[in-house]
């Protein structure tokens, strides 16, 4: 439950470092608009925080493709970044993960006793 509830967040005032040839960086605003995203401080790179935890390992959507960019390997082409993110957030494999973090944390809210 921890990697649901917990995943470092940083504050407003965190300087997300810059990085290509335009100098682009994460935008903070970010985590208001997609709130499955999560950032990496160490890898400078952003990861569905539901997908890391429950996407198969095997496969993937259409194709059953081997997870990657947000689930395996960080995000870091800041250019496209709000058109991946929202183009992730419609994935059946992003939505069946969601919903798999939903269904643990009603398990975890149960009371065994009530």
């Amino acid at each position: 439950m921890q990697a649901l509830n917990n995943t470092w967040m940083p504050d407003a005032a965190f300087q997300f470092p810059l990085s290509g040839k335009r100098n682009l960086k994460f935008q903070y605003s970010w985590f208001a608009r997609f709130t499955w995203l999560s950032y990496s401080k160490e890898q400078d790179g952003a990861f569905c925080k539901f997908c890391v935890l429950f996407a198969p390992q095997t496969g993937v959507g259409r194709n059953n493709q081997r997870p990657g960019r947000l689930v395996v390997t960080k995000y870091d082409k800041w250019k496209n970044a709000l058109q991946a993110f929202h183009e992730h957030q419609l994935t059946d494999y992003h939505n069946d993960c969601v919903k798999a973090a939903e269904n643990l944390q009603k398990v975890a809210r149960r009371d065994p006793f009530g």
